[in-house]
């Protein structure tokens, strides 16, 4: 995406050449192969600037235009773009002309391409790629945004478009390609580059204000060691792309593409001025970096769909500045501090083995590229929140393939037709959430249509890898019955369970599948139709023996008042749900007296609270009530239902704690709107608070579950909710319609308010795994001048954001990723929603409208005019309380349950038939992991029978509490009864043994000789996880035919 307006040219006539143009040829030129390349020519001699022309398209998996739009170049009134073509022409051009070179980056497009072809053509292809000719970068399905998404997420879909590249060429990427995610991740540094089997990582955008003294310093390129836990083994080099301008594209006057404006070199009155122009861009470039290679995108949105005009274009400047240089018509005064120019074809992979030979001493940066503003008042923030309900759909998703691939690798069934992942029951589910990943799409900057494409994919997915799981669940358990997967359980809609559940005679069966590597106990909701009375029992092993839980039934809060919705919640206490296992809950209804929770009378609401106690001054002494859950002690006020503090009763100590809704009035004057990538509010005076509405509380309280409702305004309610035994408060709102009659945007926030004194100090997570320091109006890598101080201090919450101070700690999960601060001392804010009324001008052009009625077509066919009423989001918080400077552990205890939450499947039998299971639970471990360690991946590889693919990974940083130490784990005990018969670790995407690519890594000036880190596996299958790794192997067992039984 390049927010920068194309106007397409009119072509007149193409430059032919009789002679092809000479790339190279002096005898000053070392020649050296690398392993992916022919002949590359790059200059050792430190006079000669070496110029690296690497042509390249960005192609967007969705942003204007649907994925499937973009690739067959329909609905052009949006945008001209085919991808299709582009691969079309640029493998034509490749195929005429041997010293021409391409790069290429998203496998979604190329898989789509490579299987129209034809056997010639894919023979062609693959010729290409071994000769170094075609080079893939990054590697993935997409290029993945670095804000919005979880770390789960980011490594699917980079396997996903590896294991194409491997299978198909046996090409393994060395380079990492993002070139337009909205600023960059520690994790991309570390884990999605360095781990990932990258040498470098190569990008366009940096904040503005850094990238001006980059510049100026000569430091647009470097070394990254973003990860304190994984330290220098984990550095990857970077670099700027788009000559440095922060983007991506052509350089500065000389973009030779059909969609661009630039003149030609036309071999006539302007080719000496053109080619002086040319001279400076490249010396210019050359300045802002250091030694004597540069390199230049040649390339940009879907460019080279008429490859050969680019091509012959390149070719003729190519040819023209060796033919001035030749002939002494460059002025060597123009080079800067270099003699002569040496300009070739390349790849990124090409310029990194150039960069490494130079041994430059690089400068190292430690922090992270967040936030991101291209000027003053234009903070990319806003994205971090934008479309919370596909970022949420996109969470579910990528918990839900979790959890399916894992039921599918326990699964015994072979059969001829599945070589591949790309054959896989699962694998539309695992495209849909590798498409997700983009960073137009997650990120919520795409048009509506493109969003909503998004979210039918996810949806189509999961609804097709659910018709496999349920099957394989059932089979696994020995079942008779049919069990579904209920997509809607977020709006309390399960047709099963309702339609069970109208009366006598129908037992309703839960199974709770638990993907997390450690056993859970959690407490369940299960829509229900009717207010009666309702037994529940868990299925033991022999299903004959039940043993009754507890349940507590309440009125469910149907905010979006869906007629569907069912009237009634049964909360149900699980027991233990063994790991990588499932238990099975048997519902019976026994009698239709009601049994609904009533309002407590312990709670009288007051009409409203003053407009300063709101603000968080002192309030009056009020009654209180205390609310304990086992574990800890909530206190609420009587009289408002609102939370005043909290006492963990484990060691006495106390904490005030309350929230505020409000929202930011989105700006919308002159200059710099507000919109779907840009946060600017109107005013920056902490944006305006909503009272609690007269008369809104209702307290509904038991021993299993307690909730408080609440509502704020029309558009704004809340329920606190206390459950029995579990380690954190929850709150659940739902928010909307977002009110814009006034032609106002409104992008409301909650507030969380503490009395821990953190100092303008706080922490957030990065894509779920290692957490950075962030302090208000600062940056670790240069002097701040603030224009925003509210915007410019948000940054990305993907799973946890925590305070903490000497004496105590208070964290918030998030259930998908949103913007968030602490802008006053002892708050936590996060912004859950966003609607705007104007477009931000970064090249979606249109207003970030959400409605529930859809949308007229897009002109030139209709008005592009939302329908319907705003949508209302409906979310969840945890809210975890800890111990001084102890805030990193407290929330990592909850954010791989927060993550992977147990997945439901319900059926249906007859009360007179007995249960439909021959057994009542499984696991498909031998014993649970450590409580330290998530089981990533736990998947088989098609391609192999009888290997599995899986990843481990140790969930706490360094200096994280007793739980951040090194950690033993036996692979053996993943195979329940099983011998295995050879185990090999693998880089992270599983697409090269880590020795290999220890090997041939480069190793950088700035990087140690030898790892601290030990990747030995011992003999009898165990292995040491370090804090933050993440190992990946590739485990085969002796029994090909996989599980006999589990247990």
């Amino acid at each position: 995406m390049v927010y920068s307006s194309l106007f397409p040219r009119i072509i007149g006539i193409l430059l032919l050449f009789n002679t092809k143009p000479v790339i190279s040829g002096s005898p000053e030129f070392d020649r050296r192969s690398n392993d992916n390349s022919d002949t590359n020519v790059v200059s050792k001699a430190p006079n000669i600037l070496n110029v690296h022309l690497v042509p390249h398209t960005h192609d967007d998996v969705g942003w204007l235009k649907t994925v499937d739009q973009y690739y067959q170049g329909l609905n052009n009134t949006i945008q001209h773009a085919n991808v299709r073509a582009i691969l079309d022409t640029t493998i034509q051009a490749l195929e005429e002309n041997p010293d021409r070179k391409f790069t290429y980056v998203e496998q979604a497009f190329f898989t789509l391409w490579w299987a129209e072809q034809d056997e010639a053509k894919r023979n062609s292809v693959k010729k290409l790629v071994s000769e170094g000719r075609l080079s893939f970068v990054n590697g993935g399905w997409c290029m993945h945004d670095e804000a919005a998404t979880h770390f789960m997420g980011m490594i699917d879909q980079t396997t996903l478009g590896h294991s194409f590249l491997k299978e198909t060429f046996d090409f393994t990427p060395r380079v990492g390609w993002q070139i337009d995610p909205f600023g960059h991740s520690a994790t991309q540094a570390s884990l999605l580059s360095a781990e990932a089997g990258f040498d470098a990582l190569y990008f366009g955008r940096i904040d503005y204000q850094d990238l001006t003294i980059r510049k100026k310093t000569s430091q647009c390129e470097g070394m990254w060691q973003s990860s304190k836990s994984l330290g220098e083994d984990a550095e990857v080099f970077w670099g700027l792309t788009g000559s440095y301008r922060g983007n991506y594209g052509w350089p500065s006057g000389f973009c030779f593409d059909i969609n661009c404006n630039d003149e030609p070199i036309d071999d006539g009155i302007n080719t000496p001025q053109r080619i002086s122009d040319f001279i400076k861009e490249v010396s210019k470039v050359a300045a802002m970096t250091r030694g004597n290679n540069i390199m230049l995108t040649l390339g940009s949105d879907f460019n080279y769909q008429n490859a050969s005009y680019s091509y012959r274009n390149i070719e003729f400047l190519l040819a023209k500045v060796n033919e001035y240089q030749a002939n002494g018509k460059i002025d060597s005064e123009s080079l800067g501090r270099f003699d002569k120019i040496n300009l070739f074809y390349s790849n990124p992979e090409m310029y990194t083995f150039a960069k490494h030979d130079e041994g430059i001493d690089w400068k190292v940066k430690e922090d992270d590229f967040f936030p991101y503003s291209d000027c003053p008042n234009c903070f990319w923030t806003g994205y971090f929140t934008s479309r919370a309900s596909l970022k949420r759909l996109e969470r579910v998703g990528s918990s839900f393939l979790h959890a399916a691939r894992q039921i599918e690798a326990v699964d015994n069934i072979e059969t001829n037709e599945i070589k591949s992942s790309l054959d896989s029951p699962l694998y539309n589910l695992d495209a849909a959430v590798g498409i997700a990943q983009h960073h137009d799409g997650v990120s919520g900057t795409s048009k509506q249509h493109v969003a909503y494409d998004y979210a039918k994919r996810l949806d189509s997915g999961i609804k097709e890898a659910s018709s496999y799981v349920t099957k394989t669940l059932n089979k696994l358990l020995g079942g008779s019955a049919n069990l579904s997967y209920c997509q809607l359980l977020n709006e309390t809609i399960c047709d099963v369970s309702q339609a069970a559940t109208i009366d006598f005679g129908t037992d309703l069966y839960v199974v709770a599948y638990n993907a997390l590597s450690s056993s859970r106990e959690e407490i369940i909701s299960v829509p229900v139709a009717a207010d009666a009375t309702y037994v529940v029992y868990r299925v033991d092993e022999e299903v004959s023996n039940q043993i009754p839980v507890t349940s507590v039934l309440m009125q469910s809060h149907n905010p979006s008042k869906t007629q569907e919705a069912a009237g009634f919640i049964l909360h149900v206490e699980t027991g233990n749900i063994p790991a990588l296992g499932a238990i099975i809950l048997r519902i019976e209804m026994v009698s239709t007296e009601s049994s609904k929770t009533h309002p407590s009378t312990d709670f009288a609401p007051a009409c409203r609270r003053e407009r300063e106690n709101v603000r968080g001054s002192k309030e009056q002494d009020r009654s209180t009530a205390d609310i304990f859950n086992g574990k800890l002690n909530f206190i609420f006020d009587k009289s408002t239902g609102v939370l005043k503090g909290m006492r963990d009763k484990t060691n006495g100590s106390y904490m005030d704690v309350s929230m505020d809704w409000g929202y930011y009035t989105s700006y919308a004057g002159p200059g710099q709107a507000s919109g779907a990538y840009i946060f600017r509010p109107s005013k920056q005076d902490g944006g305006t608070l909503m009272d609690q509405q007269c008369d809104s509380t209702i307290v509904y309280q038991t021993d299993l579950v307690t909730e408080v409702h609440s509502q704020f305004s029309s558009w704004v309610k809340q329920i606190t909710r206390v459950k029995k035994g579990q380690p954190y408060l929850e709150v659940e709102y739902s928010v909307g319609p977002i009110p814009i009659a006034d032609g106002k945007g409104r992008e409301p926030f909650i507030r969380y308010k503490s009395s821990v004194k953190n100092d303008g100090v706080f922490y957030t997570d990065s894509n779920g795994r290692e957490f950075l320091e962030r302090k208000l109006s600062f940056r670790p890598t240069w002097d701040l001048e603030e224009f925003q101080p509210i915007a410019g201090n948000y940054y990305p919450v993907n799973a946890a954001i925590y305070i903490q101070d000497d004496d105590s700690s208070m964290g918030v999960l998030t259930d998908r990723s949103q913007g968030g601060s602490s802008l006053t001392d002892g708050t936590i804010e996060l912004m859950v929603h966003r609607r705007t009324v104007e477009d931000d001008a970064r090249g979606v052009a249109e207003p970030l409208d959400e409605t529930d009625g859809g949308m007229t077509p897009y002109p030139p066919y209709g008005d592009n005019k939302r329908l319907g009423e705003g949508i209302i989001v409906r979310g969840t918080h945890r809210i975890l309380f800890g111990e001084g400077n102890d805030g990193a552990s407290t929330v990592r205890s909850g954010m791989d349950k927060s993550f992977s939450s147990p997945h439901l499947f319900f059926s249906s039998s007859s009360s007179r038939s007995g249960v439909p299971f021959q057994k009542g639970s499984f696991s498909a471990l031998e014993s649970a992991l450590p409580e330290n360690v998530m089981l990533i991946t736990y998947a088989k590889i098609h391609s192999k029978p009888g290997t599995f693919l899986i990843r481990l990974g140790h969930q706490y940083g360094t200096n994280e509490g007793v739980l951040s130490s090194p950690v033993t784990v036996s692979l053996v005990s993943l195979f329940s009864g099983q011998k295995v018969a050879k185990v090999v670790e693998m880089t992270l995407t599983g697409n090269q043994e880590r020795s290999s690519w220890e090997s041939k890594r480069l190793s950088w000036k700035t990087t140690k000789k030898e790892s601290d880190r030990k990747y030995r596996l011992f003999d009898d299958g165990t292995l040491i996880l370090n804090p933050m790794e993440i190992r990946t192997f590739e485990v085969t067992l002796e029994n090909k035919k996989f599980y006999q039984s589990i247990s």
